[in-house]
C-alpha cells in the first residue's frame, strides 16, 4: 500500500507527517476519493482539491516550531472532517506539516 492510501484508510495525519524513511520520496502521489483530489506535494505537505472548479486556495500550516501541538491537532480534525465528508471542500487546501523533526 503506498503511503498515501495509508493516509486516507486512516486518517492519521501526524503520524503520516512524522513517518522517516522513503515512505514521501515518491512524489508526486495522487488518489482521487469521494470526488475530491489528494496529492503528495513534498515531505509533509499534502494538496486537497475538491471536485468543483475553485479559483479560491487555503493553506493551513502548523508544526513549523514543532512544539505547539494544539494547531498540529486541529489540522488534522480538519482533515478528518473533510475525509468523512463531514466538512464540505469548496477550494484548493494546502496542507503543511512543517519542521517535522522539532514535531
Amino acid at each position: 500500500m503506498k503511503p498515501l492510501e495509508k493516509l486516507l484508510d486512516s486518517g492519521d495525519l501526524i503520524d503520516w507527517a512524522l513517518t522517516p524513511g522513503d515512505d514521501h520520496t515518491d512524489y508526486p502521489q495522487i488518489i482521487h476519493r469521494n470526488n475530491i483530489k489528494y496529492s503528495v506535494v513534498a515531505n509533509g505537505i499534502l494538496l486537497i482539491e475538491p471536485g468543483l472548479t475553485s479559483h479560491a486556495s487555503v493553506l493551513l500550516s502548523c508544526g513549523i516550531h514543532g512544539n505547539e501541538t494544539a494547531p498540529i491537532e486541529l489540522v488534522e480534525q480538519v482533515f478528518k472532517l473533510i475525509l468523512k465528508s463531514s466538512l464540505q471542500l469548496n477550494c484548493r487546501l494546502l496542507i503543511v506539516m512543517g519542521n517535522q523533526p522539532a514535531m
